[in-house]
């Protein structure tokens, strides 16, 4: 009896035990086992299948195998990662019911035999990337323009029942942090440009553009003192002051803002840190504070304009390569007019607008006429050459300036810029650019003529105009390329959040309705604008099931959406939690209000 008792109980453990490897092998069905990625995979396929990886593990906590396969292996559970067009979806095509439409990507589980496969995929690798985002997000991770939020509650990972396709309702989709205010990229480095660059690409963006001052003083008039510019985002001059790296010999005094600026900036005074007030003095390590390409101290001769260039130069290099590889567009350019501004409204007399003043000394020395059309073009082949030599770049794009195209230049001034613009373009085709024109401005046109310059430019150029709902957009030609904008912020406020749901609503509709290539958003600001920022992402992107039709357009119902983009992400996603009634009055009263994008979950 013994004996029997004691090999009952010893099948009881071979039962048990069978019954543990039964039930965890079975659970195996509903995880993935490998991230798998095809052999072949191009940089955007393979940092794709790495994201997966990354934030699984930030979500779960579990660290799976990442492997690199020419097929799909014949076991296993999988979540594969790869370009639609690649032969690694071959067999799984017929699975997926749909393909990909242009920039759009499509999540899915499905079965292949007795294995269970997700399928993240794009029409592209750089959309595949998008799709790994996306995924992301549906793990519970959150993205704004300078971080990740991820949850501290772990969830388990399940690839069963995902069905999900996306794609963009606008082809360009992108930011313009302004320069010309400490609250805003005056002050970014290295550092900050690239992870703005690489939040950019998580929240399904494709551009980054930055506008330029190049003088001082903001008109004609002599008693204007305020200098936003010249910044060193854009070198001006010749060829002849132009290494053969692109690093450059002679250039003159040019920053961004600063505690040591000699001249006065929008709203701020020169002033050392060690005077700041409540203990911020001790924030700082000298009392010179201003981006790492400035240094310590703004540039006042050669030697130091030149270093302060050599390492703007340096910074875009890094930071727009970055770009390319995450599929982001570059653009940076200056103000019309670089050579004669022609007395008009809101402007004195005739002047050299453009061109520094020490640079135009420098010309005038060489024996140059500052007015003479071949000047003017030796100076922009010298802007073009310097960046070709120095960083990549995917548009210059020429800018009218703000009081000029607001009131309506004079006959002089509008045949002055037309001639200026074919001189610039001229320009980048001689020197054979490897980047493209792009004009841009406050409003586009001469302010009551949108389509002023039309004529001048080939359709494929775009442009871009900064007033609210695509302001003048509509007396454009089909055929124009053309970029509106959203503001996430206004510059008076830069001091206080601005809630601004309803204007990226009014924006991007105005945008889709006046059948526009994009939508790009000027800035000054980053993390306090994430609501901001989440309400654009959540417009500019649509999502469905594999057996639906996508239509491109934003919620029919503004109010209601704001709404639901606030409470949902309060909320979690499942109505089950209830907001203190406060909260919801203070929501209906003022639906501006935007908070938390709807796939931040709150555990």
């Amino acid at each position: 009896m013994k004996r029997l008792a004691a090999l009952f109980q010893e099948s009881k453990k071979t039962i048990l035990f069978a019954l543990i490897v039964f039930a965890a092998s079975s659970s195996q069905m509903l995880f993935a086992q490998t991230i798998i990625y095809p052999e072949d995979s191009c940089l955007q396929e393979l940092l794709a299948a790495k994201e997966v990886r990354r934030y699984i593990y930030l979500m779960t906590g579990q660290k799976l195998a990442l492997k690199k396969f020419d097929s799909i292996p014949a076991k296993g559970n999988h979540i594969l990662v790869a370009d639609y067009n690649d032969k690694m979806m071959k067999s799984l095509k017929d699975s997926l019911g749909c393909k990909p439409n242009p920039d759009g990507f499509i999540i899915k589980t499905v079965k292949k035999d007795s294995q269970q496969i997700l399928i993240i995929t794009g029409s592209d690798s750089l959309s595949t990337l998008y799709g790994a985002y996306r995924f992301a997000e549906h793990l519970g991770a959150g993205f704004d323009l300078t971080r990740d939020v991820i949850p501290d509650k772990k969830i388990k990972l399940d690839i069963s029942g995902f069905d999900e396709v996306g794609e963009p309702v606008l082809k360009t989709r992108g930011i313009l942090p302004f320069h010309d205010f400490p609250p805003g990229p005056d002050l970014w480095n290295t550092d900050e440009y690239m992870t703005v660059i690489s939040q950019s690409a998580k929240l399904g963006m494709n551009f980054i553009g930055l506008h330029t001052y190049p003088r001082w003083g903001t008109t004609g008039d002599k008693d204007d003192n305020i200098a936003p510019g010249p910044e060193p985002t854009v070198w001006i001059g010749t060829k002849q002051d132009i290494n053969p790296d692109g690093t450059v010999k002679w250039s003159y005094p040019a920053y961004y803002g600063h505690t040591h600026r000699p001249d006065r900036i929008w709203g701020f005074a020169q002033r050392d840190t060690k005077h700041f007030h409540a203990g911020a003095s001790q924030l700082f390590e000298s009392n010179g504070l201003g981006s790492e390409v400035i240094g310590e101290n703004v540039p006042s001769d050669v030697q130091s304009s030149n270093q302060v260039f050599n390492r703007t130069g340096k910074m875009f290099n890094k930071t727009f390569n970055h770009a390319k590889n995450l599929g982001v567009k570059t653009a940076l350019g200056t103000e019309l007019p670089m050579g004669l501004e022609p007395k008009g409204p809101e402007v004195g007399y005739d002047w050299i607008r453009g061109i520094p003043p020490k640079l135009q000394k420098r010309l005038r020395a060489r024996g140059k006429d500052l007015t003479d059309p071949s000047t003017i073009k030796e100076v922009y082949k010298g802007i073009f050459e310097r960046i070709k030599r120095t960083h990549p770049l995917d548009y210059y794009w020429l800018w009218t300036w703000e009081g000029w195209v607001r009131w309506s230049g004079s006959d002089k001034q509008i045949k002055a810029f037309e001639n200026e613009i074919k001189i610039a373009h001229q320009a980048l085709k001689e020197i054979d650019a490897p980047f493209d024109l792009a004009l841009a401005g406050w409003m586009i046109g001469s302010g009551d003529n949108p389509d002023e310059f039309e004529d001048i430019l080939p359709p494929e150029v775009p442009f871009y105009g900064l007033w609210d709902r695509a302001m003048g957009f509509e007396e454009l030609s089909d055929e124009r390329v053309k970029w509106p904008a959203t503001w996430l912020e206004e510059d008076w406020g830069l001091s206080q959040p601005q809630l601004e749901a309803h204007r990226v609503y009014a924006d991007t509709k105005a945008a889709l309705d006046k059948r526009c290539d994009g939508l790009i958003a000027k800035h000054w600001r980053t993390r306090v604008l994430s609501s901001n920022i989440g309400a654009m992402k959540d417009l500019l992107w649509v999502y469905g099931k594999t057996s639906e039709l996508l239509e491109k357009k934003v919620p029919a119902d503004k109010n209601k959406w704001i709404d639901n983009f606030i409470l949902i992400g309060l909320n979690g996603g499942s109505g089950r939690k209830q907001l203190p009634a406060l909260l919801k009055s203070l929501l209906s009263w003022r639906r501006k209000a935007a908070a938390v994008p709807a796939h931040w979950k709150l555990s």
